[in-house]
């Protein structure tokens, strides 16, 4: 986010593609996530159940920002688009989380957060590109160019970034669990070997 406003005025000002920009930040934002969940160390688990109250202020919430979101893309798309991923999405889950769960879980959750949202980047690019590659080079119907886009963004999504780095978090995850049963062993151990002594 504190990114895109000096880069996008640099890129205006020497001519570079708005797509170079969006890559970037992603790449940011990626780096990011990664060095956010790179020692995880925090083992939060959601216990508490969430009530429908929850939800339902998460989702006016959501909705608020959209709107307003909505309203400033008339003014300016880059703001409106920064507003409706960190808002909308992200605060509201985190806002959420907080108040059923605790802070623990919040921190825990954002590495993963910022890993997950990467989709939402990828999702963005690869439409826009298969969208005007089919409408403006092929000529091709709008609303089936809409569809295919869709289909086709979502494939690359799911294969270029959401799989990936569920495996990222899943290995990691697990890799922090054989670590707790380890150190579990270790301190098993040498209580026993205390009392021995």
């Amino acid at each position: 986010t504190f990114t895109y406003f000096p880069l996008s005025r640099l890129f205006q000002k020497f001519n570079i593609n708005v797509r170079v920009l969006g890559v970037i930040c992603m790449t940011l934002q990626i780096i990011i996530g990664f060095l956010a969940t790179y020692n995880h160390t925090t083992n939060s688990k959601a216990k508490n159940f969430v009530n429908v109250k929850t939800y339902i202020l998460r989702g006016i919430f959501a909705g608020g920002t959209v709107s307003v979101c909505i309203l400033v893309s008339k003014y300016s798309e880059g703001i409106a688009g920064l507003l409706s991923v960190f808002p909308a999405i992200l605060l509201s889950s985190l806002a959420s989380l907080w108040i059923s769960h605790g802070k623990k879980l919040v921190q825990s959750s954002l590495g993963p957060l910022l890993l997950g949202s990467v989709s939402l980047g990828v999702y963005g690019i690869s439409f826009s590109e298969i969208f005007y590659f089919l409408v403006h080079k092929n000529d091709i119907n709008l609303y089936l160019s809409i569809v295919i886009a869709v289909f086709f963004a979502y494939l690359i999504t799911i294969s270029l970034s959401t799989l990936p780095i569920l495996g990222y978090l899943t290995y990691k995850q697990k890799k922090h669990e054989k670590n707790i049963d380890s150190s579990l062993e270790i301190s098993d151990n040498k209580s026993n070997d205390d009392l021995y002594e």
